[in-house]
């Protein structure tokens, strides 16, 4: 496995086992701290990797330092957890890659805000990180890069996976991202005002046209 050292949600270092790979124009990370649940079920974490930024007068500006949220969405999970799917598929049936694998150095110190879940039992698990030493990664930048699939390979393999991952998700929590409700109310206050005044102005126009056709 690779590995590579994150700053937890209570700002602890942590040594965490990992793929950092990007899909469907976003990034995400999943890594497993090897911990394990009563029934002997590897739980694993996923993360989607943003650049943080801070607030100012002049709008939000990059900090240099990437972050790791929870996927919320959950059409945007369903993708994720097609991509598990896959590369558990690729692994096993030594196909070639339907993501872009990246280096997993990149992600130094990465600052985790808040993560998501699931579990798999032992065999998918090593199926999942079996190999990933040897993964065709990238330090910098994308390529596009074509893809063979086997589909009547996958089907047994993508159910199983698919499965596992539906019943051990946790459940979503509430979005982390750093919003200025403030600013959000007040923009909706003057919009709110801006619309009763073109109301306002309509019925004045309304009640001009009746008294012409009095």
């Amino acid at each position: 496995m690779n590995r590579t050292e994150i700053i937890d949600e209570n700002g602890n270092k942590v040594a965490v086992d990992g793929i950092y790979y990007v899909s469907n124009n976003n990034y995400y990370f999943i890594y497993t701290k090897e911990e394990q649940d009563d029934l002997g079920h590897i739980i694993l974490y996923i993360l989607k990797i943003l650049q943080e930024v801070t607030n100012t007068p002049n709008g939000p500006v990059p900090t240099g330092y990437l972050i790791g949220v929870k996927v919320t969405d959950e059409n945007e999970y369903n993708l994720v957890k097609q991509d598990i799917t896959n590369i558990v598929a690729e692994r096993q049936n030594k196909t070639e890659a339907k993501v872009m694998y990246l280096d997993i150095s990149m992600l130094q110190n990465l600052k985790v805000k808040d993560s998501r879940t699931f579990k798999l039992d032992a065999g998918l698990y090593n199926m999942l990180f079996k190999n990933n030493n040897n993964q065709n990664t990238v330090s910098e930048g994308l390529n596009e890069q074509n893809v063979n699939s086997n589909d009547s390979n996958q089907i047994d393999n993508n159910a199983t996976v698919t499965n596992q991952l539906s019943a051990n998700a946790s459940e979503p929590l509430v979005e982390t991202e750093n919003i200025n409700y403030k600013d959000m109310y007040e923009e909706e206050v003057i919009k709110n005002e801006k619309l009763q005044n073109e109301i306002n102005d309509l019925n004045n126009i309304i009640n001009q046209i009746k008294s012409i056709i009095k």
